[in-house]
């Protein structure tokens, strides 16, 4: 048992109030500030990260959904480029590909001269393809004014590279009729006038002036099937 040196009566009383007894108390009121700081950069932190991670997955998705829409704006301005190879023999000639002019004609669904789907059209349309874009300018001038004006090479003709439907051979116009049906077809005309333009050239084509040996019998039909042609197209355009 240890002996007490003196009495504890006789002690004096401690100051609570000095910095022997205030630093323990202090030093817990620090750690506790201090912890609540840390719990707040850390949730600070939590946030920025969960924000860069969100930002970084909105540009990652939106990078994406831009890189379709540009291949599919590409696929569309150039189809071309993404036509599936189909493994086989070298073609051993060049399709027969309408005229810029003749193909914005076809797809309008207005008057187009027969001429343009013929061999001597088809023809020169190999001729002149490659050379300018559908939507490269033609310089038109004006002889009236000598002034220039500009329009797209599909909306523009040289008045002398063509026929007049009437001024076809009947060995042009009848190896033109299924051509026009098919270009008709592939320009996603109505059926019903497809079937109509079938029928109206099925009954030229099987008139009994065709067997004619008069070469103005011939001519005749080849009149009569232009002017319906055009009356017909010009009165479709007008309603």
């Amino acid at each position: 048992m240890v002996e007490l040196q003196q009495d504890p009566a006789h002690l004096p009383r401690p100051d609570f109030t000095s910095n022997e007894y205030a630093e323990a108390p202090n030093q817990k009121i620090e750690f506790a500030r201090w912890r609540r700081v840390r719990e707040k950069e850390v949730a600070r932190e939590a946030e920025s990260l969960r924000q860069a991670v969100e930002e970084g997955t909105r540009k990652a998705a939106q990078e994406a959904t831009d890189r379709e829409e540009a291949i599919r704006t590409d696929k569309k301005k150039y189809p071309n480029k993404y036509t599936p190879i189909v493994m086989g023999p070298p073609p051993t000639h060049r399709p027969d590909i309408p005229s810029a002019y003749a193909q914005r004609k076809l797809k309008e669904g207005v008057y187009l001269e027969m001429w343009y789907l013929s061999h001597e059209g088809l023809d020169a349309a190999k001729q002149a393809a490659g050379q300018l874009s559908e939507d490269a300018l033609h310089p038109i001038l004006n002889a009236a004014t000598g002034e220039t004006s500009w329009m797209p090479a599909s909306a523009k003709r040289d008045p002398h590279s063509f026929k007049r439907d009437e001024d076809l051979s009947w060995d042009e116009f009848s190896g033109t009729v299924p051509r026009m049906l098919i270009a008709m077809q592939h320009s996603s005309w109505p059926t019903e006038r497809i079937e109509m333009f079938a029928d109206f050239w099925g009954k030229i084509l099987s008139h009994s002036l065709w067997l004619s040996t008069r070469l103005i019998d011939e001519k005749t039909l080849l009149l009569y099937q232009a002017e319906q042609c055009r009356n017909w197209h010009y009165k479709m355009e007008a309603q």
